[in-house]
């Protein structure tokens, strides 16, 4: 009886193997090529389904676009605040004298507007004894402020009525220095000018008038107006 083959030992199956440097090219090599080849056809394959799926995209928005067409967009209403307009402030500087009332004249004459504001001062220095009990002061220059309080409404009355202006007028009394005075008011009062006459025959008398406007154009902050008469063309 005949024993069964005996196996090939491992080298038999090695020799069997054909040798990867003598036989075909390299494993490794076609692995490698065949793995990128694989990468390139599945970035174009995502490409594509990309662009068909932006392709259908843009069908459904067109179609939505044809059933539902946009509502006309409608004009937006803001409702707008009042303006608020300041008025504007101008100062006169005034002695009740003829001068005075020319320069009065030449401001009503000539800042016509709908929201100007003529503010007509008289200033005066306070006559009072200062050797009297300040009781006593104090009441006589009150019953001087009124007394000159209606001469200078009455003055200013005369003066509008010569004039077609309707600008509205604030007439008032200063007591103190006129030409400080004057510099405190045009400030108090933000006016935009002060407007004064060359020179007066009234209470501040003619060289006194003549001093507190030379003294306003050098001195006051505000822009100064000096309205000149043909008598005062010198000769």
């Amino acid at each position: 009886m005949s024993s069964p083959p005996r196996a090939p030992l491992p080298g038999h199956i090695s020799s069997l193997i054909p040798n990867p440097s003598i036989v075909g090219d390299s494993p490794t090599l076609d692995t490698a090529t065949h793995d990128a080849s694989t990468v390139v056809d599945h970035k174009e394959m995502h490409k594509a389904a990309e662009e068909q799926l932006a392709a259908h995209h843009r069908v459904l928005a067109a179609a939505a676009a044809a059933a539902h067409p946009p509502e006309p967009m409608q004009p937006i209403h803001i409702p707008q605040r009042p303006v608020r307009v300041f008025p504007k402030a101008i100062l006169v500087a005034v002695d009740q004298s003829e001068q005075s009332r020319q320069a009065l004249l030449w401001a009503l004459d000539n800042f016509a507007g709908e929201h100007v504001v003529l503010h007509v001062v008289c200033c005066f220095p306070a006559a009072v004894d200062s050797m009297m009990p300040e009781d006593e002061r104090e009441r006589q220059l009150a019953e001087q402020v009124t007394a000159e309080e209606i001469k200078l409404a009455e003055w200013v009355a005369d003066a509008s009525n010569a004039s077609a202006s309707k600008l509205s007028l604030h007439a008032s009394i200063a007591v103190g220095d006129p030409t400080t005075e004057l510099c405190r008011l045009a400030e108090a009062l933000d006016v935009r000018v002060v407007v004064v006459g060359s020179r007066g025959m009234g209470a501040l008398r003619k060289a006194l008038l003549g001093s507190v406007s030379e003294y306003l154009t050098h001195h006051c902050s505000r822009p100064v107006l000096v309205v000149r008469t043909p008598a005062d063309a010198p000769q």
